[in-house]
């Protein structure tokens, strides 16, 4: 998988392992496995006792909430270890933070004991925290080919005892802006030393909080080391070959000797790096771009730093325009206070097919652009047909035609808003990516209108070979046949990721337009699609449209976990309205969907489709050895309804296949021959029956279940019913069934009635649900059962503003709180709460 999520632990005495990122552009080339957890931890890979080696591994941290506080996870460190025996190695990793001036983190990676480190060919930036790598009494440690940027405090060394002699090199590295309180780059502390080599690193505008001296590192000797020869001498020889901007920039500190000094290393002649201020309006500044830029073949990097919050200038990046720099950074820097500039190309009515930022296809370096507004123009705002990566962050862009990459290399996008000329007017897509990989990251697209195949807000075509989607929001896009929020058009597409976490999930939504839309929120043929934490929710589809559509044509594995599809509605519609999946049989697949809810979805089309909510076909083949498998587990699908031949689901697998199938729950779904699941299949009957079905419950009305098989038999099923969600109104009785025809006059009696349910069909694993069908509402409750997960809600209609009208809660009483939540897990939504000392207490519990 592209992106992983959990925690590893390696306890186990010299345990082997090594943990590979496999993920691939080709069969040669490797893209990093992205690793990251959406829990509180205080790290992610613990290592006792163990040989470990980690090789190609994004790590990310994220923010998560703790007993009621949002937090960064993990919050000790990435990489923990904690014995002599231990043995680590990481190989070309990417360890990165929020940024140098934003949210504080631990360490990339902290040794409280350990017997062998090393890291090689890693990077590690952006991070405010506990230094990047804090190492205590580790016998060998090793650092080599990596490169350290925007970090505060890159390496932290101590060795505590007298006995200890370790191996120290530090060779081959960068260090670049690093900020510290005793150094920028490296600190050590020492007794004494077997090997010490600081030798052939490269140091450059590495700075302290307190002076410009000893910037780039700072050795403390606490031992009593008779043998030390000249403190300079010595020091010469540890750091041979290492190169700095700054003179003074090593301090030596002799414990024993009562001595200090300050040591330069060899002039950093050709410096790497150079800042320089845009202003059109300055004296003192570069006033455009193109100027900073140069001329020739200068390879140092370049951050274009533009001050005026006004800068109108079209820019190429290209042969003698900077091509051959290593990185070009355009960072917004309004008044040099870090407000947002505005950049245009032009007017309003000008700039047709033309770009505000072009990169040529000499490009060779990393472009970076920061904290940018594009005006209004006719025209787009990048184009690149080079470049080894391109990122865009915290950006504003808009209309269409926005972003167009044409490169091999990486484009990344990270806080950006896309939004749309207007509601009537037809745009371009935002982004089209033929080359390369996409990573997109907490950005939103919205009020983009697009029609036609191949159009969208996110476009992945010809040889784009990856589409990575994080917690995004696509909101009111007008999607016309054929278009896509998300459409991946190239079968050269290996992976296709969208996902979010628990508070931050990607949203797909039309929600408050009344017009249908006739296209798609995804559309794919990638090999492997993975979607997670996604909602897909309050949207009208038209004709072919639905809210995802996937044709696959060669070996594919398709993973769904965590979704929610609520409140999608056909209106002589063709499609499954949630999901229709055409898969080969020929080559085989995989499809997974766990974890999932699909609530209140409609298909009302002109012709039957084979599911309301979700279809997957595959044709018939008579390939033998090919896996095939579908997997449903631990989903809710409730009320649904439409002409399909199945309420919720429909299967429509003509070659054999694997079902496995487990611990579902269906409510009030309908549908033309069965009222849950439509299945046509060549599995025979021993194969596939009422077994497969066991941990099935649902209270919709039978037949929950149809098989229809070759031979022309079928066999109806039905599941256990049980009732997970109930109604409440004042007007009820406690002898009704508690169903919205006859709902319970009060919630303590359905909480009583839902555990009894839950402990009845020994399932852990649904949301018990209430909903109170009064405007207002005067209870006290106690929510004490151990057994349950429980959501309070208003069970009204929607409002003129498209919401769901709450329901007001009022405590009259003298009572400290209205409800008492002890030992579960308890959510409420949609309610007001209406008295003077209301609270929730909590005890031992989630909320």
């Amino acid at each position: 998988l592209q992106k992983q999520m959990f925690i590893a632990q390696f306890r186990e005495l010299l345990m082997k392992v090594l943990v590979l990122g496999d993920a691939r552009i080709t069969e040669n080339e490797l893209i990093p496995t992205i690793w990251k957890v959406q829990r509180y931890y205080e790290q992610i890979i613990s290592v006792q006792d163990s040989n470990i080696t980690v090789n190609n591994i994004a790590f990310q941290f994220t923010v998560v909430y703790s007993n009621g506080n949002l937090v960064v996870s993990p919050s000790y460190a990435i990489i923990f270890i904690s014995n002599n025996n231990s043995n680590l190695t990481v190989k070309n990793c990417i360890f990165k933070g929020f940024g140098i001036n934003r949210t504080e983190i631990g360490s990339f990676a902290n040794s409280y004991m350990s017997n062998k480190l090393e890291f090689d060919n890693c990077s590690f930036s952006d991070m405010v925290g506990r230094n990047a790598l804090d190492i205590h009494s580790c016998t060998q440690f090793s650092v080599r080919n990596c490169k350290f940027t925007d970090i505060v405090g890159a390496i932290f060394i101590t060795f505590y005892e007298e006995s200890q002699a370790p191996i120290i090199k530090i060779n081959n590295n960068f260090f670049k802006d690093c900020l510290g309180f005793s150094t920028g780059g490296i600190y050590l502390s020492y007794v004494t030393a077997y090997i010490l080599e600081i030798q052939n690193n490269t140091f450059e505008g590495n700075r302290i909080q307190s002076s410009n001296t000893h910037t780039d590192a700072y050795i403390y000797k606490r031992g009593n080391d008779t043998l030390l020869p000249n403190a300079l001498e010595y020091t010469k020889t540890v750091f041979l070959v290492s190169v700095s901007s700054q003179s003074n920039s090593v301090y030596n500190n002799y414990y024993y000797l009562y001595n200090s000094s300050y040591f330069s290393m060899d002039v950093l002649v050709s410096p790497s790096f150079y800042r320089k201020f845009i202003n059109q309006n300055g004296t003192q500044d570069f006033t455009s771009i193109s100027a900073a830029l140069g001329t020739g073949n200068p390879q140092h990097e370049l951050e274009a730093r533009i001050v005026g919050l006004i800068h109108s200038e079209q820019v190429i990046i290209g042969e003698n325009k900077g091509w051959k720099r290593n990185r070009i950074t355009i960072i917004g820097d309004g008044n040099r206070t870090r407000q947002r500039v505005t950049l245009s190309g032009g007017n309003e009515n000008e700039g047709e097919n033309q770009y505000i930022i072009e990169i040529e296809n000499t490009v060779i370096g990393d472009i970076m652009i920061q904290n940018i507004e594009m005006q209004k123009w006719q025209g787009g705002f990048l184009k690149a047909d080079g470049g080894k990566s391109v990122a865009l962050r915290e950006c504003s862009f808009f209309g269409g035609g926005t972003i167009v990459h044409n490169s091999p290399g990486k484009l990344e996008i990270t806080l950006c808003d896309f939004v749309g000329n207007s509601q009537l007017s037809i745009i371009n897509s935002f982004i089209n990516a033929t080359q390369g990989t996409v990573d997109i990251s907490c950005s939103t697209f919205y009020q983009g209108s697009f029609t036609g195949q191949g159009n969208g807000c996110v476009v992945c075509s010809q040889q784009c070979t990856a589409c990575m989607i994080d917690g995004c929001q696509f909101i009111r896009n007008i999607l016309g046949a054929g278009s896509s929020a998300i459409a991946i058009t190239t079968q050269n597409c290996l992976l296709l990721s969208i996902q979010g976490n628990p508070f931050s999930r990607t949203v797909f939504s039309y929600f408050g337009v009344n017009d249908p839309i006739k296209g798609h929120f995804i559309i794919s043929q990638s090999k492997k699609i993975y979607i997670s934490y996604s909602d897909f929710t309050d949207t009208s589809f038209s004709c072919s449209g639905n809210a995802i559509r996937i044709n696959e044509q060669f070996s594919s594995e398709i993973t769904l976990l965590k979704c929610n599809f609520t409140g999608l509605r056909g209106i002589n519609n063709r499609r499954s309205i949630c999901l229709q999946a055409q898969l080969s049989s020929v080559n085989g697949f995989k499809f997974i969907c766990r974890n999932c809810t699909f609530s209140d979805c409609s298909f009302s089309g002109v012709q039957h489709a084979i599911g309301n909510a979700i279809s997957v076909t595959s044709p018939e083949s008579q390939v033998q050895e090919i896996n095939r498998e579908i997997q449903f587990q631990d989903c809710e699908i409730r009320r649904n309804t439409g002409s399909g031949f199945g309420g919720s689901i429909g299967l429509d697998i003509r070659a054999q296949c694997i079902f496995s199938l487990k611990s579902n729950y269906f409510a009030e779904n309908l549908g033309s021959k069965s009222n849950d699941i439509w299945i046509s299949t060549v599995n025979s009957v021993d194969e596939l029956n009422e077994t497969n079905f066991a941990t099935f419950y649902s209270n919709s009305i039978q037949p929950h279940i149809m098989i229809e098989r070759n031979d022309s038999t079928s066999n109806i099923y039905n599941f256990i019913n049980i009732q997970i969600e109930l109604y409440v109104s004042s007007s009820g009785s406690s002898n009704n069934d508690g169903t919205k025809a006859k709902p319970f006059n009060n919630i303590t009696y359905a909480i009583n009635r839902l555990t009894y349910y839950e402990l009845q069909s020994q399932s852990q694993s649904f949301e018990g649900t209430i909903y109170i069908l009064n405007s207002t509402w005067s209870e006290r409750v106690t929510i004490d059962s151990k057994q349950y997960n429980l959501t309070i809600k208003s069970g009204l209609e929607l409002g003129q503003d498209g919401d769901i009208i709450k329901t007001i809660w009022r405590q009259n009483s003298s009572q400290y709180y209205v409800i008492e939540a002890k030992w579960v897990k308890f959510k409420s939504s949609q309610l007001y709460a209406m008295h003077e000392c209301y609270s929730i207490q909590s005890d031992k519990q989630h909320i």
